[in-house]
């Protein structure tokens, strides 16, 4: 099945059970979206903390032979650089398939040190709801933005 010209539609509904980094306030997570070249975030869930709920939909288009969505969480920080949550990849062969995956995705902290040994330690998931979305008149543009979505190169605070 070719999947050339098709729209990828992904509605980020939300976050359970996320690593807390912060230590004396609750965290203000947000989301990037990561699929070939294209990076979407949305919007900052200030005082989020560990459940947040973002309800936000992103318009991608579909490239051949690419099949996954990189997903990462972060912290927003206003005065520091901001801090990694976790991440997960969404893979789209079930959507491909029925159209639409209404599963929940694990997301993976940084490598942990354990007796000197690395693994990845699974914590929290992210609620994301990838389906294709409909062609002819009532599709959407094909920006592969929503409106107001931030250029990611400045999203994690960095230089």
């Amino acid at each position: 099945m070719s999947i050339h010209g098709l729209i990828l539609e992904v509605r980020v509904t939300g976050c359970r059970k996320l690593r807390d980094t912060e230590f004396f306030t609750r965290q203000d997570p947000y989301v990037v979206l990561e699929y070939a070249t294209t990076k979407l975030r949305t919007r900052t869930c200030t005082d989020g903390g560990r459940n947040p709920t973002f309800d936000e939909k992103f318009h991608i288009p579909l490239i051949e032979g690419l099949r996954e969505l990189n997903v990462v969480v972060w912290n927003s920080n206003t005065l520091t650089h901001d801090d990694f949550i976790g991440s997960g990849r969404v893979y789209l062969h079930k959507v491909l398939t029925n159209g639409y995956d209404d599963s929940s995705w694990p997301l993976q902290t940084r490598h942990m040190r354990t007796g000197g040994r690395r693994r990845r330690v699974r914590e929290g998931f992210i609620t994301i709801g990838p389906s294709i979305a409909v062609s002819g008149d009532d599709a959407p543009p094909l920006a592969g933005v929503r409106g107001g979505a931030q250029d990611v190169s400045r999203a994690h605070g960095k230089p």
